[in-house]
């Protein structure tokens, strides 16, 4: 799929409410101005029963930042946390359309090359380097999107596998 979305499942020998009373600790209400962010917990969102809904909180503006929705499982020793973490659904929508207008662009490029090549009797001449813009439009787009979500894909991905590890004494 061309917008990403990733999925995780950490399986751990803590008792469901003890995995909720993790999660409890780290995820705060969501709040729209923040004051100084090294006060506040990693987590922002909504716990309703053994699902969430949350978000990292950062000190830095990232637009990809993925939205992580997850469920707690009870299961025969332990339980299973299964997370799911995908783009802001306004912003999967925004990227579809901006790829898809630029992808034609491409396309309407590639078909005005073919037409110098053609015009020229199979030769194709130089082409001017803006049927490069949507080439690069494309590739820089896709690249901010995949590269700002993967980043904070990884950093969740940890912090959560932390969370629920068992710890040894």
């Amino acid at each position: 799929m061309i917008i990403p979305h990733e999925k995780l499942t950490i399986n751990t020998s803590l008792h469901t409410t003890e995995a909720l009373q993790k999660l409890q600790a780290v995820i705060e209400p969501k709040r729209t101005i923040r004051w100084g962010y090294s006060k506040h917990k990693p987590y922002e969102g909504v716990i309703e029963g053994l699902h969430f809904t949350v978000s990292r909180i950062l000190g830095y503006r990232n637009s990809f930042l993925p939205i992580i929705q997850g469920e707690i499982r009870p299961e025969l020793n332990g339980c299973s946390i299964h997370i799911s973490m995908s783009l802001h659904p306004w912003l999967k929508v925004f990227m579809v359309v901006w790829l898809g207008f630029v992808f034609l662009a491409c396309l309407l490029f590639l078909g005005l090359l073919f037409g110098f090549a053609t015009q020229y009797g199979g030769q194709t001449p130089n082409p001017p380097a803006l049927i490069l813009i949507p080439f690069g439009m494309f590739v820089l787009g896709y690249g901010l999107m995949v590269g700002g979500f993967k980043y904070e894909v990884a950093k969740s991905k940890v912090f959560f596998s932390d969370l629920f590890a068992e710890s040894k004494q």
